[in-house]
């Protein structure tokens, strides 16, 4: 530490930087170096800025919410003035905002039942609700570098304010929730308690810390145990106070929980007449008294029932509204997967066994290009009312409705099948405001008819990220605006002027636009339909064949880009109202593709590419780079805006094959007609 000269000491000394970057939660661990100093907002972010971190803001309707990237590159969120995080799903690490946006259970969970001083539903239903699901953009500049004064204060223990666990320093609790036996002083009148993942308790989530009256039995309800995952350690204390001071921790007490592993790898096959499958792989074949409790729901911030005794729908003036009994129960079933319809979009998946539930799976998401579900969560829309400024703040939910009923019938060995009964609620008071949650572009009316069948469908697992990132910035105001909005690649195209990339939050899938420079792009939406028709006719071109085995296309849909922000009003720009969003094929890369179609491809896969092109006209698809083999050891049509254009220039491919499969590719070439094929060969 520096010396003490009358001016603010730099708490980011040496043995400062230290103590936090080997922390086991080294935010948390800046947090209380911070919060012991006293310091504002700015303060601590300077000191992520000294650290090296990079800070975002929260789109949220509250302050002091940030994102934090440190050395691992990921974004960890913290309430800077409570310093609350959340725990992700394996209850280790912890979650980013987006996170807990596409998940709210993240934070819902932190509520607690049967204890005094613990949240409710309503008070974690009513901080979700400040999370802005769909984000506006807010601007910060970085603030300068601060030293913070170094607080040594104290607070004095009263050392007859005695508690104790009475049980030895280890145990294993088995098929049950965890309950301590405590010993008090007789001066105690309260406790507090806390169960954390290390001994250090740097990290006490959300709902494992409560202060109740004295009592001689500690129990963690069935919520907070969502933070314990099966078979690792986890440590608990608990200190005593009276109405005014605490007394000393007590010693810590080890302990594991025997439960079922949570499911994992939920998969969602779609079935004939507009059903799905949903299974899952688990724990152990040879355990037929596992059960899993499949929960379901409309809403986004759905809590499965097992937690939560009521359903919030709504908030007006600060009072809740439209307060229903929380029913979400879809089945029980046995076997590890379960029929469903498109009527509820979102599903949770819980193993239970003995009587112990397991972590909730993450949130199951229900959907199809058939399926254009509307997201219904409870949200905080803010709008300004008239010339006056006022800010009014309504909590929405849309649509108001739920499911009131729900036959369910448990057999051992075969799927179960649920009967919904739909109930509508009452709408919200009528408002002049217009809520939204988000806004379309203006287009005319016939070009929304032609979309709208390919429109990303709203419970598409990268809908919610794609707001995020467009209603941030005008991303594709330029290359360089695409760049900046974090898609890496932002040259386009030399002659389809497309600038294609993937994102940091969207792995899964390419992002295709134009920028609104492109001024000779007048109508991209066609472009846009123009690449879907031709994946269609190729996708059933490939069914047809039953070339299934050797080839694929990957999925596109039409994103519309919102309404604001807005490329500027001048003649350089020309908007730009809709982007393609498609599958990320995962290609073996360039190098490895050219030497797998010199090298491995066989003739009879030859002849299936062959049959294909010849058949759609795929006049583009002569490049080895527009048919990429992919890491599943799938051929890729990737380039499918060229379709149906005869003559195929076929002698371009030679390059990439061997001398054997060149001689046999000419041949085919040159039997082939050259002309639009007639009958069944023109479907699609």
């Amino acid at each position: 530490m520096a010396e003490q000269t009358g001016e603010s000491v730099d708490i980011l000394s040496s043995s400062w930087v230290e103590e936090v970057k080997n922390a086991s939660y080294p935010l948390v661990q800046l947090h209380r170096v911070w919060q012991s100093s006293g310091g504002d907002e700015k303060q601590f972010l300077s000191l992520c800025q000294q650290l090296g971190w990079e800070a975002r803001p929260v789109y949220a309707r509250v302050d002091g919410w940030w994102d934090i990237a440190m050395s691992d590159g990921e974004w960890h969120f913290i309430d800077i003035f409570s310093g609350r995080v959340y725990l992700s799903w394996d209850n280790a690490t912890l979650a980013s905002s987006e996170e807990l946006m596409d998940d709210p259970l993240l934070v819902l969970r932190a509520k607690e039942d049967r204890q005094k001083n613990s949240q409710t539903e309503r008070e974690v239903a009513e901080r979700f609700a400040h999370f802005a699901v769909v984000p506006l953009a807010r601007e910060f500049q970085n603030p300068p570098k601060v030293a913070l004064q170094e607080n040594k204060e104290n607070l004095e223990r009263d050392p007859s304010l005695r508690a104790w666990v009475i049980e030895g320093q280890e145990m294993e609790f088995s098929y049950t929730l965890p309950i301590f036996s405590v010993a008090c002083a007789p001066e105690v009148t309260r406790l507090e308690w806390q169960v954390s993942l290390d001994p250090s308790f740097l990290l006490v989530p959300e709902g494992l810390r409560q202060i109740c009256e004295k009592q001689n039995q500690l129990q963690i309800s069935s919520t907070a145990a969502t933070y314990l995952q099966a078979n690792r350690s986890y440590f608990f204390r608990v200190r005593g106070g009276d109405a005014s001071s605490w007394g000393e921790w007590s010693k810590t007490f080890s302990f594991t929980l025997d439960k079922p592993q949570p499911v994992f790898e939920v998969d969602l096959i779609p079935l004939a007449d507009g059903r799905y499958e949903l299974n899952w792989e688990r724990e152990a074949e040879e355990m037929p008294e596992v059960e899993y409790w499949v929960y379901g729901s409309h809403s986004l911030d759905f809590v499965p029932d097992c937690f939560f005794d009521v359903q919030l729908q709504g908030v007006i003036q600060g009072s809740f509204c439209e307060i229903i009994p929380n029913a979400n129960l879809v089945a029980i079933v046995q076997e590890a997967k379960i029929e469903v319809d498109g009527t509820l979009p979102y599903y949770r998946v819980m193993a239970k066994e003995r009587g112990c539930f397991s972590v909730p799976s993450p949130l199951i998401r229900v959907w199809s290009e058939e399926l254009h579900q509307k997201r219904d969560v409870l949200q905080l829309v803010e709008e300004r009312c008239g010339e006056s400024g006022e800010e009014i703040k309504i909590f929405q939910r849309l649509p108001l409705t739920s499911l009131s009923s729900a036959k369910t019938r448990i057999y051992p060995t075969q799927t179960i099948l649920t009967e919904y009964f739909p109930e509508p609620h009452s709408h919200l008071p009528k408002t002049d405001l217009r809520l939204q949650a988000y806004s379309y572009p203006d287009v005319a009316s016939d070009i929304w008819d032609a979309v709208r069948p390919y429109l990303i469908p709203d419970n598409h697992p990268a809908k919610p990220r794609l707001d995020r990132i467009f209603c941030a910035s005008r991303a594709t105001l330029d290359p360089t605006s695409f760049r900046k909005a974090g898609f890496p690649r932002n040259r386009p195209g030399r002659f389809s002027r497309v600038m294609a990339s993937t994102h940091p939050q969207l792995q899964e899938y390419f992002v295709k636009a134009f920028a609104d420079t492109e001024l000779g792009i007048l109508f991209d939406w066609k472009k846009w339909l123009h690449r879907i028709a031709g994946a269609h006719a190729i996708r059933e071109c490939v069914h047809r064949h039953g070339y299934q085995a050797h080839f694929k296309v990957p999925r596109k849909w039409i994103y519309p880009l919102p309404k604001h922000p807005s490329p500027p009003s001048s003649s350089r720009y020309l908007r730009k109202n809709f982007i393609l969003v498609v599958d990320n094929v995962r290609s073996v890369g360039h190098a490895n593709n050219e030497k797998w179609y010199r090298d491995e491809i066989s003739p009879r896969v030859l002849f299936e590419l062959f049959t294909i092109m010849d058949e759609m006209g795929l006049f583009d698809s002569v490049y080895a780079f527009n048919v990429p083999v992919c890491k599943d050891g799938k051929i890729a049509f990737i380039d499918t805006e060229y379709h149906h254009r005869w003559p195929v220039p076929f002698y371009k491919f030679n390059r990439y094959l061997s001398k054997s499969n060149k001689k046999l590719w000419t041949r085919w070439a040159n039997s082939s007609k050259q002309r639009p094929p007639t009958g069944p060969r023109a479907k699609g």
